[in-house]
């Protein structure tokens, strides 16, 4: 195919692959010349991460390597990184045991819960024991859900966090454990039971849904938890949502649960990742009376 330009001149009209390719790089381009000119300027970290990130999400180029994996973002990235190296949000983190007390206390069983406060159980108790994001839960799979084994649930998660560097599918797995008040398993069973009606086909492919029927998004999922959080006694002040990932996670390498079996439970790339974000001083130093069982 020809373009006809005005002096008469033909050129082949460029292929699909070419033009995206083009399109691709006239969008990488403003980011690769914008975040080098920004680090002197001085601008706070959270904005240059923000644009880093801006990075990370372009579409797959061409010959479907990530624009992450083109020499020069990298060479951006990393200037970044050594400059402004990332900090953990938190210097000690609040003890689980606040939050599996106060189920005991205020929702030990289930069936007598509205739907509602059975919801908020069922998310901050799979946040918890399969430290969980908000992200995760938003993008977990219904129909993929697995209750084929009697005493577990598998269900893959769509488009994972993790997923972005690997074509390894995600998902969450967890068995159910003895104590029943705040079994994830027995919890999340009541509550798909609950609302089996309301499913419909505009809710999609969501395992969490809202009265309407409707998915839940992530920042459903977060306020869920702050005001869960927050009723069992945690300074939501100063910890906010994702903070059970740490929590649970630093509770499980204090109780012996070794650092290998965490890293696997929370999908972290690195042993590294794992001990500078998400290993923290618990405040409560009781934090080792009481045990936990999660899955393998």
């Amino acid at each position: 195919m020809y373009i006809i330009h005005s002096n008469v001149v033909l050129r082949p009209f460029p292929s699909k692959e070419v033009r995206v390719q083009e399109e691709v790089q006239t969008a990488i381009q403003p980011s690769v010349v914008l975040i080098p000119c920004s680090l002197p300027k001085g601008y706070a970290s959270k904005t240059i991460t923000v644009m880093r990130s801006c990075i990370a999400q372009i579409a797959k180029i061409r010959d479907n390597r990530s624009v992450s994996d083109d020499f020069m973002v990298q060479r951006v990235m990393s200037g970044i990184a050594h400059q402004r190296p990332s900090k953990p949000k938190y210097n000690n983190m609040w003890c689980p045991l606040l939050i599996f007390d106060h189920i005991r206390d205020q929702h030990a069983d289930s069936t007598q819960l509205s739907t509602k406060q059975l919801l908020a159980k069922s998310v901050v108790l799979i946040k918890l024991f399969c430290l969980a994001r908000a992200s995760d839960l938003e993008k977990w799979s219904f129909r993929s859900l697995d209750q084929s084994i009697t005493n577990c649930i598998r269900g893959t998660i769509v488009k994972a966090k993790e997923q972005r560097n690997s074509d390894s599918p995600s998902a969450l797995v967890f068995k159910g454990i003895k104590k029943p008040s705040i079994c994830p398993l027995a919890t999340l069973r009541e509550y798909l039971s609950r609302t089996k009606a309301k499913r419909s086909k505009k809710s999609k492919d969501a395992v969490f849904i809202d009265s309407s029927g409707l998915p839940l998004v992530d920042k459903d999922f977060s306020s869920i938890t702050l005001s869960f959080l927050d009723k069992a006694g945690v300074d939501t002040n100063v910890y906010k949502a994702h903070s059970t990932r740490a929590a649970m996670a630093s509770w499980l390498l204090l109780n012996g649960i070794s650092l290998h079996r965490v890293k696997k439970l929370g999908r972290w790339r690195s042993n590294a990742a794992l001990e500078k974000y998400y290993d923290m001083e618990i405040i409560d130093q009781d934090s080792k009376r009481s045990k936990v069982f999660v899955s393998n």
